[in-house]
Protein backbone atom coordinates (compact mmCIF):
# COMPACT_ATOMS: atom_id res chain seq x y z
CA UNK A 1 0.00 0.00 0.00
CA UNK A 2 3.06 2.41 1.28
CA UNK A 3 4.56 1.75 -2.42
CA UNK A 4 1.41 2.77 -4.53
CA UNK A 5 0.56 6.00 -2.24
CA UNK A 6 -0.89 5.40 0.54
CA UNK A 7 -0.95 8.21 3.05
CA UNK A 8 -0.16 5.74 6.08
CA UNK A 9 -0.07 1.97 7.01
CA UNK A 10 -0.49 -0.16 10.27
CA UNK A 11 0.83 -3.39 9.60
CA UNK A 12 0.50 -6.52 12.18
CA UNK A 13 2.89 -9.08 11.84
CA UNK A 14 3.25 -12.01 14.57
CA UNK A 15 6.39 -13.50 13.46
CA UNK A 16 9.09 -12.01 14.46
CA UNK A 17 11.67 -12.88 11.51
CA UNK A 18 8.90 -11.39 8.89
CA UNK A 19 8.44 -8.28 10.94
CA UNK A 20 11.98 -7.44 10.75
CA UNK A 21 11.83 -7.88 7.10
CA UNK A 22 9.06 -5.23 7.05
CA UNK A 23 11.01 -3.07 8.41
CA UNK A 24 14.14 -3.60 6.26
CA UNK A 25 11.78 -3.86 2.64
CA UNK A 26 10.37 -0.07 4.08
CA UNK A 27 14.28 1.18 4.21
CA UNK A 28 14.36 -0.06 0.62
CA UNK A 29 11.26 1.82 -0.54
CA UNK A 30 13.27 4.66 1.16
CA UNK A 31 9.62 4.98 3.77
CA UNK A 32 10.88 7.00 6.79
CA UNK A 33 9.19 5.50 9.83
CA UNK A 34 9.12 7.07 13.49
CA UNK A 35 10.36 10.38 12.05
CA UNK A 36 7.33 12.91 13.17
CA UNK A 37 6.90 15.09 10.51
CA UNK A 38 6.87 12.29 7.84
CA UNK A 39 5.90 9.10 9.46
CA UNK A 40 4.37 7.28 7.02
CA UNK A 41 3.71 3.80 9.00
CA UNK A 42 3.65 1.78 12.24
CA UNK A 43 4.23 -1.88 12.23
CA UNK A 44 3.24 -3.65 15.46
CA UNK A 45 4.91 -7.47 16.41
CA UNK A 46 1.79 -9.25 18.18
CA UNK A 47 -0.79 -11.24 17.65
CA UNK A 48 -3.46 -9.83 15.18
CA UNK A 49 -6.47 -10.42 17.38
CA UNK A 50 -4.79 -8.67 20.36
CA UNK A 51 -3.69 -6.39 17.89
CA UNK A 52 -6.92 -5.29 17.03
CA UNK A 53 -7.86 -4.85 20.66
CA UNK A 54 -5.31 -2.71 21.03
CA UNK A 55 -5.46 -0.28 18.01
CA UNK A 56 -9.74 -0.31 19.15
CA UNK A 57 -8.78 0.61 22.43
CA UNK A 58 -6.32 3.40 20.87
CA UNK A 59 -9.55 4.56 19.04
CA UNK A 60 -8.35 4.22 15.91
CA UNK A 61 -10.51 3.58 12.65
CA UNK A 62 -9.55 2.19 9.48
CA UNK A 63 -11.05 2.76 5.76
CA UNK A 64 -9.42 -0.32 4.36
CA UNK A 65 -8.37 -3.45 6.37
CA UNK A 66 -5.95 -6.30 4.18
CA UNK A 67 -5.99 -9.64 6.17
CA UNK A 68 -3.34 -12.44 5.08
CA UNK A 69 -3.87 -15.56 7.34
CA UNK A 70 -2.04 -18.59 7.18
CA UNK A 71 -4.00 -20.44 4.11
CA UNK A 72 -6.67 -23.43 5.29
CA UNK A 73 -6.29 -22.31 8.70
CA UNK A 74 -9.84 -20.81 9.93
CA UNK A 75 -8.15 -17.55 11.20
CA UNK A 76 -10.10 -15.69 8.40
CA UNK A 77 -13.51 -16.03 9.60
CA UNK A 78 -11.71 -15.63 12.97
CA UNK A 79 -10.77 -12.62 11.66
CA UNK A 80 -13.84 -11.55 10.26
CA UNK A 81 -15.82 -12.23 13.97
CA UNK A 82 -13.10 -10.19 15.77
CA UNK A 83 -13.60 -6.79 13.32
CA UNK A 84 -16.98 -7.14 14.12
CA UNK A 85 -16.30 -6.99 17.68
CA UNK A 86 -14.60 -3.94 17.80
CA UNK A 87 -15.18 -0.12 16.89
CA UNK A 88 -12.95 0.12 14.16
CA UNK A 89 -13.82 0.82 10.81
CA UNK A 90 -14.70 4.03 9.18
CA UNK A 91 -18.17 4.62 7.34
CA UNK A 92 -17.47 2.48 3.54
CA UNK A 93 -14.79 0.22 4.67
CA UNK A 94 -13.06 -2.55 2.73
CA UNK A 95 -11.87 -5.58 4.09
CA UNK A 96 -10.23 -7.39 1.91
CA UNK A 97 -9.31 -10.79 2.72
CA UNK A 98 -6.67 -13.11 0.70
CA UNK A 99 -7.06 -16.67 1.07
CA UNK A 100 -6.98 -19.94 -0.45
CA UNK A 101 -9.91 -20.62 -2.94
CA UNK A 102 -10.44 -24.02 -0.54
CA UNK A 103 -11.13 -21.89 1.84
CA UNK A 104 -15.03 -20.79 1.48
CA UNK A 105 -16.20 -17.59 2.99
CA UNK A 106 -19.40 -16.65 3.75
CA UNK A 107 -21.29 -14.09 1.82
CA UNK A 108 -22.52 -11.92 4.79
CA UNK A 109 -20.63 -12.47 7.83
CA UNK A 110 -22.12 -10.30 10.52
CA UNK A 111 -22.95 -6.44 9.08
CA UNK A 112 -19.89 -7.73 6.16
CA UNK A 113 -21.30 -8.34 3.15
CA UNK A 114 -19.45 -10.32 0.15
CA UNK A 115 -19.46 -7.70 -2.71
CA UNK A 116 -17.04 -9.35 -5.13
CA UNK A 117 -14.23 -11.98 -4.96
CA UNK A 118 -11.33 -11.64 -7.66
CA UNK A 119 -8.73 -15.24 -8.27
CA UNK A 120 -5.11 -15.44 -8.62
CA UNK A 121 -3.83 -18.91 -9.21
CA UNK A 122 -5.35 -20.82 -6.03
CA UNK A 123 -5.48 -17.88 -4.20
CA UNK A 124 -8.74 -15.86 -3.50
CA UNK A 125 -9.46 -12.39 -2.61
CA UNK A 126 -12.64 -11.84 -0.97
CA UNK A 127 -13.83 -7.64 -1.02
CA UNK A 128 -16.21 -7.50 1.86
CA UNK A 129 -18.51 -3.88 2.76
CA UNK A 130 -21.12 -2.41 4.74
CA UNK A 131 -23.88 -2.71 1.64
CA UNK A 132 -25.10 -5.69 0.03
Amino acid sequence: ALSRGAEFVQMIEKDPQRYEIIHENASLLEIRSYIKSNQRYDVFNMDAFAAIKFLADKNQRFHVIYIDPPYLSGLAKKALKTLEAYDILHRNYIIVVQHDMKEKLPEQHGSFFLSKQKKYGKTLLSFYGDVQ
